[in-house]
């Protein structure tokens, strides 16, 4: 888990910045699917099959916002096997 600030980004912003800071983390061609997380607008990230053997099978999802300790972030960002990734995020609830 980690948050990214991103404040003022929209999800589809915050994902690509993401993706170029990462460059080739995900492969070239990564496949970015809109999803939801307990009720909120999120995106998945699916890495091509060209993607780095030391980040193999990572995929990450996007949830919004999210509070951690004292701080308030835009975006939540959940790292998980592409196999796992649906079952983990399904298992999200976030506080109201």
């Amino acid at each position: 888990m980690s948050a990214l600030g991103g404040r003022g980004l929209t999800i589809d912003q915050a994902v690509g910045f993401e993706i170029e800071s990462k460059r080739n983390h995900y492969g070239t061609q990564p496949k970015i699917g809109k999803s939801f997380i307990d009720g909120q607008e999120a995106r998945i990230v699916t890495p091509s099959p060209d993607q780095p053997e030391s980040m193999r099978g990572q995929a990450m999802a996007y949830p919004v916002p999210v509070r951690f300790s004292t701080e308030t972030y835009a975006f939540a960002i959940l790292w998980a096997d592409r196999d796992h990734l649906p079952t983990i995020a399904g298992t999200f609830r976030f506080s109201r």
